[in-house]
Order: structure tokens, then C-alpha cells, then sequence
């Protein structure tokens, strides 16, 4: 399921609700197709999607793949910036997602090139969901995930940088 905030209601589909998208066929998906769907995540305007199973595939609203991230497959953690607003997205430092790793780190990615772009140690993996939060009146990233031992809650300043074009 997308959501496309540029759809609307569309009376061809009557159990579409303001923009989430109509079912697709995804038999043309390249990777593995028996792979198991770990995690989910859509951007904050809904012009990407990420999808956690054997890497985690970066998809567009038409469920067309951009391109892949080279995430661990043990975890399903995984998040936008909360304003990444697609491939193009601007400033540069939101155009960025989260993902738990097998060790002890969240991973940091760049939307646009599909590489880590750096990580953020943490004392236990995260096992279960992370999420993203912007606070406007700090300017900071939080990162809330789940592990064995509790939650993990990471406040950041909100200057990443990428070096990807």
C-alpha cells in the first residue's frame, strides 16, 4: 500500500481512500521474489517507499524500484527522515533513512545514491521497529527503537551530511 498525495478520490476504485493507491502488480519484482517482507516504511509525502526483507528496496510511488540498500537482514528497523521528501529532497541532510543493524548501530543512508552514508553506535541492537522524529523546536533527530533489553532513544543535532551527488 502507497499513498499518493497527488491521486485524491477516484471513483473507479471505491475503497480508495484520499490517495492510497490502488492494488499493483509486482510479479515483475527483480530481486527474490520468496523473500520474506521484514519492515515497511514510506517518506513523509509518500514519493518513496522502502521495503525491508533481503536488502531493503527503495521503491516509487508506481512500485517501480530506484534502487537498493545494502541493510542487514536480521533486522526490520527501518525509517525516513521525517522530511525526506523523495530522491531530490532538500536540504541534503533530509534526504535520509534509518535502519537497525545486527550490531549495536543504527545505519544511515542517502536516498539518492542508495549508500551508507554513516552510523550512530548504540548500546544494543535494535530487534524490533525504529522511528524517526523531528523536533522543530530543538532542531533535533530523535531515533526511537526497540532491543532485547528495552528501548533505545538517540537525540541528535539534525547536520548530517552526504557526500553523494
Amino acid at each position: 500500500m502507497m499513498y499518493d498525495v497527488d491521486r485524491g478520490p477516484n471513483p473507479t476504485y471505491p475503497f480508495i481512500d484520499m490517495g492510497v493507491s490502488p492494488p499493483q502488480d509486482v510479479t515483475d519484482f527483480i530481486a527474490n521474489t520468496s523473500a520474506t517482507m521484514q519492515g515497511v516504511a514510506i517518506n513523509f509525502d509518500g514519493g518513496l517507499s522502502a521495503i525491508r526483507a533481503d536488502s531493503t528496496y527503495i521503491l516509487n510511488p508506481a512500485l517501480r524500484l530506484l534502487g537498493s540498500l545494502g541493510t542487514t537482514v536480521s533486522n526490520a528497523g527501518l525509517d525516513f527522515h521525517p522530511q525526506n521528501t523523495g530522491i531530490n529532497s532538500f536540504p541534503l541532510n533530509t534526504r535520509l533513512a534509518f535502519a537497525a543493524s545486527s550490531e549495536p548501530l543504527i545505519e544511515i543512508y542517502d536516498t539518492n545514491c542508495y549508500l551508507r552514508v554513516g552510523t550512530i553506535p548504540i548500546r544494543d541492537p535494535i530487534i524490533g521497529p525504529i522511528t524517526a522524529a523531528y523536533r522543530s523546536s530543538t532542531g533535533q533527530l530523535v531515533l526511537v527503537g526497540a532491543t532485547a533489553r528495552g528501548v533505545v532513544i538517540a537525540t541528535l543535532p539534525n547536520t548530517f551530511t552526504t557526500t553523494c551527488p
